[in-house]
C-alpha cells in the first residue's frame, strides 16, 4: 500500500461480522480475510484496510452537515463540509450542554430524535445505551446516517425518513424527544410542540432566539441569499417558554446558551 494511511482492522474470518448483514468495503475486508483464511491462517488475523476507501465514502455520500468521528483521525466534515454559517466542528457546542443534562445510562430509554440530520445526537444517546429512532424529512440525512449506523456496527438506532407532522396521531410513546434546531423550521412551530407533546413527557428543544425583547412574538426572518432557502419563525424565549406552556409542558429548565442567539430547554410536564 506504500505510503497510503491506513486502517487496522482486526477480524476473526472464519465469522461473517454484523451477524451476517455485510455491505461495502466491510465485505472487501471479510473477503479478504476469508482468502488469508483458506490459506492456513485460522486465527485472528489482522487486516490492512485502504483508508482511502473511507474518504472516499464519505466524499460520496457528502456534504456533511454534522462533523463526525469516524476513528483513525478522520472526521465528516474535514473531508466534505456542508456550505453554511455553521463552525467546522457543528454542532459540538451543543452537545457539550446538552451531555451534562441527560443522564449518563440510558438502558431501557426509548429516544426519539426529530430532524435528526446525520444523527450526531442520536448516535451519542445510542452509545449511553438508549434505543433510538431518528427520523428526518432529508432522504440524504437518512442515508448518511444509515451508513454511520453500518460503520459504527450500532445495533439500537433505528431510522426513518418522515416530518415532524407525520408523526400526528402516532400511538408511540417515548421517554424522552429531541427536537434540536427544528422549532424555527417549522411552518407551524406551536403545531410541532403539540405533536411532540403526544410522543413524551420530557422534550429536549434547542432553537434560535430573538433577543430584541422579552414579550412573546415570533419574527419571521426571510431567506438569507446564499445560504437559506426558505423563511424561518424566530421566537423570543419567552414565546419559547409560553409554547411549552400551551403544549401542556408545564416544568421548563432554561440551560445554558451554546450561543447568544440560541436556547437550550428541557421541557416537562
Amino acid at each position: 500500500m506504500g505510503d497510503r494511511a491506513c486502517a487496522v482492522v482486526a477480524c476473526d474470518a472464519s465469522e461473517t461480522p454484523n451477524r451476517g448483514r455485510v455491505t461495502g468495503w466491510r465485505l472487501k475486508v471479510w473477503l479478504q480475510a476469508s482468502i488469508m483464511r483458506l490459506q492456513g491462517n485460522d486465527r485472528e488475523c489482522t487486516l490492512v484496510v485502504d483508508r482511502e476507501s473511507l474518504v472516499s465514502k464519505v466524499v460520496e455520500l457528502g456534504p456533511w452537515f454534522h462533523q463526525i468521528d469516524l476513528g483513525q483521525g478522520l472526521r465528516t466534515r474535514d473531508i466534505a463540509r456542508f456550505p453554511g454559517p455553521q463552525p467546522l466542528n457543528h454542532p459540538l457546542d451543543r452537545w457539550l450542554i446538552l451531555e451534562k443534562a441527560i443522564p449518563q445510562d440510558l438502558s431501557g430509554v426509548r429516544v426519539l430524535d426529530i430532524g435528526c440530520a446525520e444523527g450526531f445526537f442520536a448516535l451519542e444517546l445510542a452509545r449511553r445505551g438508549a434505543e433510538v429512532v431518528a427520523v428526518d424529512a432529508a432522504p440524504k440525512m437518512i442515508a448518511r446516517l444509515n451508513w454511520l449506523i453500518e460503520h459504527f456496527e450500532m445495533r439500537n438506532i433505528s431510522t426513518r425518513i418522515a416530518t415532524i407532522e407525520s408523526l400526528a396521531g402516532s400511538k408511540e410513546r417515548y421517554d424522552i424527544v429531541l427536537m434540536i434546531a427544528l422549532l424555527y423550521h417549522l411552518r407551524h412551530p406551536l403545531m410541532g410542540l403539540d405533536i411532540a407533546s403526544q410522543l413524551t413527557d420530557t422534550l429536549y428543544v434547542e432553537s434560535v432566539v430573538h433577543g430584541s425583547n422579552d414579550d412573546s412574538y415570533l419574527y419571521l426572518r426571510p431567506p438569507i441569499e446564499g445560504v437559506q432557502h426558505i423563511p424561518k419563525w424566530i421566537p423570543t424565549e419567552k414565546c419559547v417558554l409560553d409554547m411549552f406552556a400551551f403544549s401542556g409542558f408545564n416544568n421548563t429548565t432554561i440551560l445554558e446558551r451554546p450561543a447568544r442567539d440560541r436556547g437550550l430547554y428541557i421541557a416537562r410536564r
